[in-house]
């Protein structure tokens, strides 16, 4: 697992921050001339890169918001990719709310085995009152 210092193939990351429609995702697509363009697209913005100028020609992109599917993608990337690939993560901030929800969901099954707390039903609404059965 641990490497020597000069045994690391170092690469670059790069942020791109902006506003939506800024061009951030055209850029990091054009950036690049070799190796494959991966883009895990959360945002369904890879479809905007379709035809435009200068972009680059060997691109795989998944659209998916399923932190399951995103893990099974970066798995892949890692097995298939090679040095030279670029990845894109558009937009990093979904896959950190994707995580998020994850973390909260397993967190919340993780307290209720603990405590024996068990979905009973769907609530039931009457006039205006809450009522759970």
């Amino acid at each position: 697992m641990f490497q020597r210092l000069d045994e690391l193939h170092t690469g670059s990351l790069y942020i791109l921050t902006g506003q939506a429609g800024a061009g951030k995702s055209h850029l990091a697509a054009a950036a690049r001339r070799t190796g494959t363009l991966w883009v895990l697209d959360t945002e369904g913005a890879a479809q905007n890169l379709a035809g435009k100028p200068g972009i680059h020609r060997r691109i795989q992109v998944l659209q998916s918001l399923s932190l399951r599917a995103l893990t099974a993608a970066m798995d892949e990337i890692r097995t298939q990719g090679k040095p030279g690939d670029t990845v894109i993560l558009d937009s990093i901030s979904k896959v950190f709310q994707a995580m998020r929800a994850y973390a909260q969901r397993r967190a919340s099954a993780e307290t209720d085995r603990k405590t024996g707390i068990a979905c009973l039903g769907q609530p039931q609404y009457a006039g205006g009152i809450h009522r759970a059965d």
